[in-house]
């Protein structure tokens, strides 16, 4: 197989292991972890190959806890995983980042630096992601900024990100969401919504109007 050939070869060996990891025995999915994120350092470009990276944390993820695999092996491999996506712009960067937050075991061992002006990039990296992914990036941004603590970014920046999205896409809200958004939010019809959630949730009768999509 030509050399130039190989970084595709690798991406698709990848993302079929993600598939299959769970049905793994657990020496082959750290072994298999390990050779994905040592050999291909030079071929798989941080910034091009993210998404593969990205796969590839969600499976430490789904693999920590399980009693035959080694979880110190995993937080070295999640480790290096993160540090390959904190090189990671634009969109590859902020899928990245909420991915990382799902957790806090991945967040301890992969999570970038809270360093100032982190949730400003992502957010301003929300232009350039598709429309279909917009929705769960949005959102996903949004609680990464209360995990962090950022609540003056989110009183800056909450209204104008949460009035981007229409209301199929404010349905993919928690009410734990809700709780912490609407006092942040003077926008009425927006508050209202947001108060719909809760109460899908909390039941009071009430439910999110249907999507006029």
């Amino acid at each position: 197989m030509p050399e130039e050939d190989l970084p595709r070869l690798r991406e698709v060996v990848a993302r079929q292991f993600v598939h299959d990891a769970a049905r793994l025995p657990g020496t082959a999915v750290v072994e298999t972890l390990r050779a994905l994120t040592l050999s291909a350092v030079r071929e798989l470009a941080p910034g091009r190959h993210a998404d593969t990276w990205r796969l590839l944390l969600c499976c430490v993820q789904e693999q920590t806890g399980r009693p035959d695999v080694a979880q110190a092996e995993l937080n070295t491999i999640a480790s290096r995983l993160g540090g390959f996506l904190r090189s990671a712009a634009g969109r590859p960067g902020l899928a990245a980042a909420v991915g990382q937050a799902d957790t806090t075991h991945v967040w301890q061992h992969a999570g970038p630096a809270p360093a100032h002006g982190v949730l400003d990039r992502h957010a301003a990296a929300l232009a350039e992601v598709p429309a279909a992914e917009r929705p769960r990036l949005t959102i996903g941004l949004l609680r990464l900024a209360r995990e962090l603590g950022r609540d003056a970014w989110l009183a800056e920046h909450a209204e104008a990100l949460l009035l981007t999205l229409d209301l199929a896409a404010l349905g993919r809200l928690r009410p734990t969401d809700a709780d912490a958004l609407l006092p942040l939010v003077r926008d009425t019809a927006l508050r209202t919504l947001l108060d719909r959630v809760r109460a899908v949730w909390r039941g009071d009768g009430r439910a999110l109007p249907p999507s006029t999509a």
